[in-house]
């Protein structure tokens, strides 16, 4: 029958283009994920240069050092000319002379635009003379520069050295507020002192006091000054010379006598402790007076 003849052509063409299909997508499907690997495959553009790394150069003013390139430079640059200038001698070899005290950083470029290299340059006083001078004389001191200034440090046996350490590098640098001077001493002298504690009676406090008396001798001319107030109580003077006194044994230096008027002899004061006190020039000391500690208790 004509309806089967037909329904049967329409089978057989069905079939076909399944067939026809599978067979372009079996064709294909090894196609596709080349394509995409290639596409993971591209090479990334990069720079066969690395990142530059940014050295240190420490120079004196008026002094220079001579920088080898890694490969040939075309331009230079100098942040600031005034601290410190670069002369390029040839395509791989570059001179960096320091003009003045500050700090300034100076970059290499090659013909493609590229860092070849990168200097971070500090310029400091040129302080090899007075490092030599300190060597001959002082060999325990050390004297750097920061920045305008300089610094001495290291150890002398006298403070007369440290002193003299001193002058020497504030003439080097122009005044001694730019000096900073952490030179220890290792012999510092020492001061003993001979301490009084002593209770006195309220009425004899409030007279208490201290007389100065003086004489000073500058060449031709005298000065002297007195003041003498007798240290009184019960109507009359404690003592007639008026107590303790010392003065200066030296020969040509002014003298001056320290009158302490309340006298233990006169029956108004009461010694409780004299200890001898040795102290390091410049430093505090203590002492405990009465003889107790604390100790803690209750626990």
């Amino acid at each position: 029958m004509k309806f089967g003849e037909n329904q049967s052509a329409m089978r057989t063409v069905a079939a076909r283009t399944l067939l026809l299909s599978a067979a372009a997508a079996l064709t294909l499907a090894p196609l596709l994920p080349v394509v995409a690997a290639e596409s993971e495959k591209d090479p990334v553009t990069t720079s066969a240069i690395g990142p530059v790394k940014m050295r240190f150069l420490s120079l004196g003013i008026g002094k220079s050092v001579v920088v080898d390139l890694p490969r040939d430079v075309k331009d230079v640059l100098v942040a600031d000319p005034k601290i410190a200038n670069a002369v390029v001698r040839s395509s791989q070899r570059a001179y960096i002379i320091g003009g003045a005290v500050g700090q300034t950083n100076v970059v290499f470029f090659d013909a493609d635009g590229q860092q070849v290299a990168s200097y971070d340059i500090a310029v400091k006083r040129d302080l090899n003379g007075v490092r030599t001078a300190l060597r001959q004389s002082m060999p325990g001191i050390q004297i750097d520069g920061v920045g305008d200034s300089v610094m001495l440090t290291g150890s002398v046996s006298s403070p007369v050295e440290a002193q003299q350490a001193g002058e020497i590098a504030a003439r080097l640098v122009g005044g001694s507020e730019k000096v900073v001077n952490s030179i220890v001493v290792r012999g510092r002298d020492q001061v003993m002192l001979k301490v009084n504690v002593s209770e006195v009676r309220r009425d004899i406090v409030k007279q208490m006091g201290v007389d100065l008396s003086a004489s000073m001798n500058y060449g031709t001319a005298v000065v002297n000054f007195n003041n003498s107030n007798p240290f009184t109580a019960f109507g009359r003077p404690l003592v007639s010379d008026n107590g303790l006194s010392a003065s200066s044994v030296l020969k040509g230096l002014p003298t001056v006598t320290a009158t302490m008027r309340a006298m233990e002899s006169a029956g108004v004061v009461k010694t409780l402790a004299e200890p001898n006190l040795t102290a390091i020039s410049g430093e505090s000391a203590t002492f405990i007076a009465g003889g107790e500690f604390p100790v803690p208790a209750g626990y």
